[in-house]
Formats: structure tokens, sequence, C-alpha cells
């Protein structure tokens, strides 16, 4: 069966692939084969199966030879694995590595000479375990075995002997080294874990167990049927009867990259609980025990900000680029006292002192405080000899001034001199006799501007009025007003009012225009009709002549108005033409009762103006019916 395990498993994996802290073959001959890939993010147990892939895997740092292995780099924990039963003696010389016997047997002897380091030795057989031929003394750093058989005789030498798994030994002549068997359950308490040593904050999750030999990783377990099995420590930083275990391996082994417990980030003191079981549960664990692994405090490398190559442009300027820090970031002071992590500016020529340095945290120290000087150089600015002009200082010779209005013979600033070397500028001479006057039109009158021209180099000098004006209904007069040089010049501009004129019911006898004068005179004239009623300007009759003669004196709307009920010879306006009508005529013409304006207009049936006997006769013309009076509207 084929199982892939989580990505971070593979990589530690891997990683102790690499190094050959675990071998790629781990475990009793025939149980199973580890291979990993940071890469492709997969660990493969392959179990039990007896074909052999056509290519084996090799893990890196992995030997097949005795002369390769005793050549590798010393402290890269190499791996010798044997390829098949090989004759004694087997010297190693060696401090450190792993003598996997891969199911094979050494006939003879294997002698390790280890003096300052653990070797390992595991999964097959040999016939005695040495250091030399002979007592010797020299050699006194550990050796483990794990499920190995020794036929004969281990010499013990000056060292220990831990026994892992199901190691068998027949005889083990102690000189003056002992041995520590495993229990019966194969566990030996020189696996338990440790802490690991030498920690340091780096800002990431780090592994608190010593990963660098087998200490806290597994043990085998030794069944009846001779087949080997694997416990799992379990770990907690919560107290050590607490429920929060986690299992801290895989079961070949592996530390497990996603058991918290084992894993801390920030500097600081941590106690880890551990016991281990080889059922997959934690209740009832053995082996119970703690211990307490420490992440000091980081200590930053500063890379010290570099000062900037300033000129002073009368705006505030970095005075540094920013430095950095392997932790943290740099903070800066320009009095020493006042840290901030923002760049310090200065606006002013002058020499800065920029201290900088790490603020301690909880997850590293404090930096030394450093410190650089920053200058920003004065502007000088070069003046050519020249002459003065209307508006521009001449100069008597060449000099330099800073933004200070310091005057120098140099361009370093370094011989000051006095301000005589300056010709003042002339002034401009302005023609203020004939200046130009400007009048643009504008939603509330005009906008006016006088310009007066220099009479030496030609430059203008533009100035707004203030514009008044005044109305007599006639003309609307226009005063614009300026002051230039502490002297006021007036200019006068009259424009003759205009009026609209509205003609309503009637015509214009001119023909209409857009707008008139005060005063000016228009003839308009009504329908020629006697229903013409009279001339109205509002409610206001201002004229009944058919032709008027209309003065204008303002806006005006008149309106010729006439009598829709209009009926010539109904002189009583009773809506028909009677003998009632006819007595009222001729009373009028006797002189006995006389007639009003609007009467007389319906009795006047000639409309000569007067009603007389012939405006009589025509009346009773037409009462009697023979000739009818003819009305027009």
């Amino acid at each position: 069966m084929t199982k892939t395990i989580k990505k971070a498993a593979a990589a530690l994996l891997a990683l102790a692939l690499a190094a050959g802290t675990i071998p790629a073959e781990f475990g009793a001959r025939g149980s199973f084969t580890v291979t990993a890939s940071a890469e492709t993010e997969e660990v493969t147990e392959v179990g039990n199966e007896k074909e052999e892939p056509d290519e084996p895997v090799i893990a890196p740092n992995t030997f097949f030879t005795v002369a390769e292995f005793e050549a590798a780099e010393p402290g890269s924990n190499p791996t010798l694995v044997l390829q098949d039963n090989i004759y004694g003696p087997i010297i190693i010389t060696r401090d450190d590595g792993v003598i996997d016997l891969n199911g094979f047997s050494i006939n003879g002897y294997l002698n390790l000479q280890n003096k300052n380091g653990i070797l390992i030795v595991k999964n097959g057989s040999v016939d005695c375990i040495d250091d030399t031929s002979g007592p010797c003394y020299e050699y006194t750093y550990p050796v483990i075995l794990i499920n190995v058989t020794v036929r004969n005789v281990i010499f013990g030498g000056n060292r220990k002997f831990y026994y892992l798994g199901n190691t068998t030994v027949r005889t083990f002549a102690t000189e003056s080294g002992t041995y520590e068997p495993a229990d019966s359950t194969g566990f030996n308490a020189y696996a338990d874990p440790v802490a690991k040593e030498g920690l340091v904050y780096n800002g990431e999750p780090q592994l608190l167990i010593d990963d660098s030999s087998f200490k806290g990783t597994f043990g085998v377990v030794p069944t009846a049927d001779e087949e080997q099995r694997y416990f799992t420590y379990y770990f907690t930083r919560g107290e050590q009867e607490s429920d929060t275990y986690e299992a801290g391996t895989v079961e070949d082994g592996v530390i497990n990259a996603e058991c918290a417990p084992l894993y801390a980030a920030d500097a600081g003191e941590y106690t880890v609980y551990y016991m281990w079981d080889c059922d997959g549960e934690f209740d009832g664990g053995t082996g119970n025990n703690s211990f307490t692994v420490t992440i000091d405090k980081a200590v930053p490398e500063v890379t010290a900000p570099t000062a900037n190559e300033l000129t002073y442009n009368g705006e505030a300027q970095e005075l540094v680029t920013a430095g950095s820090s392997t932790f943290g970031k740099l903070s800066y002071s320009l009095d020493g006292e006042t840290y901030s992590e923002e760049i310090p500016t200065a606006t002013a020529a002058g020499k800065y002192t920029v201290w900088y340095k790490v603020e301690e945290t909880s997850n590293w120290e404090s930096s030394e405080v450093g410190s650089l000087e920053v200058t920003i150089d004065h502007l000088y600015t070069k003046h050519e000899k020249a002459d003065a002009t209307c508006t521009e200082d001449g100069a008597k010779e060449v000099y330099w001034t800073n933004e200070l209005g310091e005057f120098f013979s140099d361009d370093k600033g370094e011989n000051e001199i006095d301000s005589s070397v300056v010709i003042p500028a002339k002034g401009h001479d302005y023609d203020t006799e004939a200046p130009v006057w400007t009048w643009t039109k504008s939603e509330n009158g005009f906008d006016v501007g006088i310009q007066f021209k220099c009479k030496t180099c030609g430059d203008t000098e533009d100035i707004k009025a203030e514009v008044s004006s005044k109305d007599d209904g006639k003309q609307t007069t226009y005063t614009a007003i300026a002051v230039f040089d502490e002297k006021t010049y007036t200019d006068t501009k009259i424009f003759d009012d205009t009026y609209t004129v509205t003609v309503k019911g009637g015509t214009i006898a001119d023909g209409e225009k857009e707008v008139y004068l005060y005063d000016d005179k228009i003839v308009i004239e009504a329908e020629d009709t006697p229903a013409f009623a009279g001339w109205y300007i509002g409610a206001e009759l201002v004229s009944t002549e058919q032709a008027y003669c209309l003065t204008v004196t303002g806006d005006t709307e008149i309106e010729a108005k006439y009598d829709e009920n209009f009926i010539l010879g109904d002189v009583n306006s009773d809506g028909k033409i009677n003998i009632n009508d006819l007595s009222k005529a001729a009373a009028h013409v006797k002189g006995k009762r006389m007639l009003t304006d609007d009467q007389i207009r319906r009795a006047d049936i000639n409309r000569d103006g007067s009603v007389n006997v012939t405006d009589i006769i025509r009346i009773a013309a037409h009462i009697k019916g023979k000739k009818l009076i003819v009305n027009d509207r």
C-alpha cells in the first residue's frame, strides 16, 4: 500500500535523509522503505512487497563500501549500507555515521574506533564488536545497536553500548565498558527525547527536540513473529496529565511536522512533556517525562544607513538612505533620545548627527547605537559681471550668494565680501502721460483696465480699475478709477439708454426696431374700424386716435383694444338698431341731449367724426329696411 505524507513531513524527512541521520532503508529487513522529496511534496512508504525496484532510490550521503564511508566529510553523518555478507575485520575510524547491515552479516570483527561522536549499527548480525585487538581505553563514545544480533561477544572497552529494538548479544565482555539493554518492548532510555540546544530566534517555528540522532523519534517493538513495529512519542506543552498530547512522529519514526508542541517561534523558555506508546493511543503510555528548551533572543546584525549627499533646495530632505537589520527595523534620532522608524529630514544647510539602533523586543536584543554625520551644503548661486537693467541687479564683478543672502568671491563660500559688488536695478520709467485704457463689456457693465509702458525697456504694468455707473434715465455714465504709483487715473464713458417698445393689436408705421432711445417718436396705428376702443398701456387709456404718436420714455408695452360687441348705429348699446337709437341721435343733433364719446362713435355712421343729419338719415333708412348699416368687425 502507498500512502502520501504531508509536505512538511516530507521536507523534514528529505533533509534527514540528505544528512544521513535516517537512512533510505529504515527499520528491520523486509519491513518498509521510505523515499522522500521536498520538491514533489511526497513521502512514499512501500510496505512488505518483495519486488525490487528497477532503479533503487539512493539517499544522499549513502555509501556502499567501507572506503567511501570512511572518506565522507567529518560531521556529515553518512550511512554505510551493506549489499552482501562481508568478512572482517572491518575497521571504522570516523566519529559519526550509521552502519546499516541491511539484513546481512559481518563475519568476523567489527572494530568501532569513535573517539568524539556516536556510531549507530542496525538491522543485521555481526560475529564480534571491538575497538582494537587487545585492551584499549581511548575510545569512550557510545555505540547504539538497533535490531542487531551479536553472535559471539562485544568487548566493551571503555564505553557504553545501548540496545534498542530487537537487539541480542550473546556475551558482553565488560573490560571497563557497560551496556544498557532494551526493556521488553525494545525501549531504551537513551532514545528519550532531549532538548535541542543552541536555538536562537529566527522568525520561523523551530523544532524543540534534538533531531541529530534517534532520540525522541522512534523505538522498535519486537513481536512474537519477529516482525518489528514502531512505537510513537506523544508531546504536549500542557501539564503532564493533560489530554492535549500530539503524536511527535509518523509511523516510520520521522518527526511529525504538524506536532505543534514540538515547535516554537518566539524567544523564551518552553517545557515539553512527553510519553510513548506503541498502540496508537497515548492513554496509558509509558516513559513519561519532560525537558526544557530555551530559544534565545536573536542579536540583530545591522547594516548601517548611509549619509545622503545633499545641497540646500528650500525643502525638507531625507538625511540618510535607510539601513537594515536581520531582525526588527532601524529607528533613527536627531537628538540621541527620541527615536522613530521614519527617516529623519532637515531643510537648513548645516551638519547633522543621525543616531540609529534596533529597539529591543521579546524576540531580539537591542543593537548597539550607531551614528553618522550628514551635511546639507549651502546652495551657491553665481552672478556674472553685468550692467543693471530696469528689473535686475547688475554686478561690478563676478560673485556668489547663498540661500542666506551672504556674498562671496568664490563658489565654496570661503571668502565673504560685502554687498557693494551689486549694482542695484534701475527700476521702470513708466509713461504716465499716455496710459492705455481697455473697456470690456461684462454681465454687470464693464471690466476696465489701464496699462502703463516702460519708456526704457517696454515692459508693461496692467492695473485693474474700479468702475462705478450713474443712470439719469436717458444716459448711463461709467467712471473708471485706477491708482498707480500713488497717482489716480480716471476714464469716463457715456452710453445712451435704450428701450424696447412692444405694440399689440396694431402696427408701427415706420417699421419695428429692436431698441429705441429716450424721447424717440413712434407713430402706431390701430385697425381702421369703428370698433376700435383706444390705445392702452396696462389698464390706462392713453389715446382713442386710430393713428397715435407715442413718445418713448422707457420700456413700453402698448395695446390697441377693440369692442367685440360693437354695432354701428346701436347708440344705446342694447344690441339692436331701432327707433330709440334714432331718437338719441336726433336729440344730439338738435342739441337737446348730448351723446357720450362712446355713443358718438356708435352714431357716427359715415365716420366723419361728428353726428349730424346724414347719420340720422342712415339710421332711419336701416330701421325702415331701405339701406342697412354694414358692421365690418
